[in-house]
This record gives structure tokens, C-alpha cells and sequence, in this order.
């Protein structure tokens, strides 16, 4: 599968990679889930972007969780 090139390069996004962290079908879901729940259709590369950004979140919070454990321990 190409890589999806992002429609908005002067803000300084970056194509998808070849090797995404959010498959084709994820990012259908996700896409998905967008328009159900808020009424918003996104691209592509938007919901890769939100998806990503997300992802980067949840793992910026449990491993935030998983230190406090250890210094707790």
C-alpha cells in the first residue's frame, strides 16, 4: 500500500509511513467512530493524525502510571 501524503505540508506534517502505527482498517474505524459521534468526516490523514496523536497520549499516560507504580513499590 503507498503512503498517504498529507494534504497540508506548509504545517509541517509528514506523509504517513510505509509501516503506520494505525492500520488502513483502524483508521477506517476510526474515521468511523469520528462521524458517528461527532458529526466530523475526516480525511485520511486527519484521522491518522488525531489516531496517532491519541495513541501517543495513552501511552505518554500509562507510562506515566507504570513510573508512579514503581516509585510507590
Amino acid at each position: 500500500m503507498p503512503s498517504l501524503e498529507c494534504i497540508i505540508p506548509e504545517m509541517g506534517f509528514e506523509p504517513m509511513p510505509d509501516n503506520p502505527i494505525i492500520t488502513k482498517e483502524e483508521l477506517e474505524e476510526f474515521k468511523k467512530i469520528a462521524l458517528k459521534e461527532y458529526g466530523v468526516k475526516l480525511t485520511d490523514e486527519q484521522a491518522y493524525e488525531q489516531g496517532s496523536a491519541l495513541l501517543n497520549l495513552f501511552e505518554h499516560m500509562i507510562k506515566q502510571r507504570i513510573e508512579e507504580k514503581r516509585k510507590r513499590s
